[in-house]
């Protein structure tokens, strides 16, 4: 099932040439495909062959009439769904321009298509409706390390009393001249610009 282009060889010329208003389908049904065309906005072509050329409520207006459209266009819908949003976050990449395109493929594999599927998985089977943003903030915060148990933390403060100033006890030689010993990193570079 999928959208089809006007110019595409084998097509009925009556069902393409049929001047429809809004909501009228005109169809042709050959062995197992259906061939349909319904005029929304727009003429929408389709081609199918799970389903006919029938037709399903999908709500009310705000007369309160029922709305149909035709089940092809319902079904081809809800499992473009995923791929739609996909091509709306792809204007938002946040990749690099200097990468290597392989490298950026597996940045945006890993990035944003594995959210924005895990996103549509956890609103079908969870029913929740949180929106993409608030779903990916909740997923970084569930992989950062929390707070009280960070290990960073820890190395850090052994660090800081290791390396940590000392206020040493002044030597003075018998002239009264204070003796101190030269700072390690200093000295090294003494020693190599000698």
């Amino acid at each position: 099932m999928g959208t089809v282009r006007k110019n595409r060889k084998g097509l009925d010329n009556s069902t393409l040439e049929a001047k429809l208003q809004k909501g009228e389908i005109c169809s042709v049904q050959q062995q197992y495909m259906t061939f349909m065309k319904w005029r929304d906005q727009r003429d929408v072509l389709m081609i199918s062959t799970c389903f006919g050329d029938g037709n399903v409520e999908t709500g009310k207006d705000r007369r309160g009439n029922t709305k149909t459209k035709p089940k092809i266009i319902v079904e081809y819908n809800k499992g473009k769904q995923g791929v739609d949003i996909s091509d709306q976050l792809s204007s938002y990449m946040s990749l690099r321009k200097s990468l290597v395109w392989y490298k950026k493929i597996a940045i945006d594999i890993l990035c944003s298509t594995t959210v924005v599927n895990s996103h549509i998985l956890y609103q079908t089977i969870v029913e929740k409706n949180m929106s993409l943003l608030q779903f990916t903030e909740s997923v970084i915060r569930a992989l950062l390390p929390s707070e009280n148990n960070s290990p960073e933390v820890a190395v850090n403060i052994k660090r800081l009393k290791r390396h940590s100033i000392l206020k040493l006890a002044d030597n003075v030689d018998q002239t009264g001249k204070i003796l101190r010993k030269r700072c390690h990193g200093c000295y090294m570079n003494l020693k190599k610009a000698v």
